[in-house]
């Protein structure tokens, strides 16, 4: 399977007008993709299925996903391809809109299961909006003038939370759904360190914890539960690079209990939170 690559470290953000699409066998990018159908119609083909898309469609399509088009009927699109790092995107403020979180990951994980119907279908004025956004984001990287790049992914980061919002504000019953699990990530991501449980969980998301959990494992591949334990993880290697007392980055990372928080992390990373503090010293 062919991979190409539409970015570079010199270009991080690239526009590709496609008009009257052709079809196009399978293949991926090293980069992520946020795609507008502009007119026509046609069928998006991925390793777990085809898709029919149409003017308005809008929908992610991740880094490394095998994809192409079939069955092209005056299809025309626009590719935006970026770079998440070297753009500038503030990747972890859009990720705490619930809109984004489901756009951009929720979706295209489930997208197979939904069989498309979850994804964000834009038209009238909110179409026009992301289109001259669009506009705006080409003539900085054409013009390529003092601060292009600065203004590129400003422009880039208005067409994101345009589309998250419009994505929010979708009355599907998939999309609903997700909306409430990205509500509840979104929550998790700034509350991790405090106390959770799983029934105040359900709630906030409006689904049993049954219903919850099955949600979690079809969309991260693990349980609530592990979810908020990988975060912590994480933010307790982040802390063990200062001088903080192991026993104060184990509270601070929300866990009550140091022998246990030892344990959980010598499962994770094969050794313990003192090594690894350690390994980082030498590095």
């Amino acid at each position: 399977m062919p991979t190409f690559n539409l970015v570079t470290a010199e270009r991080p953000v690239v526009v590709l007008h496609m008009r009257r699409h052709l079809d196009v066998v399978t293949h991926s990018h090293d980069n992520v993709e946020l795609v507008v159908v502009t007119a026509g119609g046609g069928e998006h083909v991925t390793r777990d299925g085809a898709w029919s898309v149409a003017r308005g469609d809008v929908f992610v399509i991740p880094v490394g996903v095998e994809h192409g088009y079939r069955r092209s009927a005056g299809l025309s699109l626009i590719n935006i391809g970026y770079d998440v790092a070297r753009s500038g995107l503030p990747e972890s403020r859009l990720i705490r809109l619930p809109g984004y979180h489901a756009l951009a990951h929720l979706e295209p994980r489930l997208r197979a299961r939904h069989e498309f119907a979850s994804h964000l279908r834009l038209a009238g004025a909110q179409l026009d909006a992301v289109l001259e956004l669009i506009d705006r984001l080409e003539a900085e990287l054409a013009t390529r003038a003092p601060g292009h790049d600065l203004a590129a992914t400003a422009a880039l980061t208005q067409i994101l939370v345009a589309c998250a919002r419009s994505y929010a504000a979708a009355d599907t019953p998939t999309a609903q759904a997700l909306m409430r699990l990205a509500e509840v990530l979104g929550w998790l991501d700034a509350n991790f360190t405090r106390p959770v449980r799983l029934d105040a969980l359900a709630r906030r998301a409006g689904m049993s914890k049954s219903t919850l959990g099955r949600l979690f494992r079809r969309c991260l591949d693990r349980s609530p539960v592990d979810h908020v334990l990988d975060l912590r993880l994480r933010l307790a290697c982040e802390r063990l690079a200062g001088d903080e007392p192991i026993a104060e980055v184990a509270r601070s990372a929300g866990f009550r209990d140091g022998n246990y928080f030892a344990r959980l992390f010598r499962a994770r990373y094969g050794c313990s939170p003192r090594a690894w503090r350690a390994r980082l010293r030498v590095s």
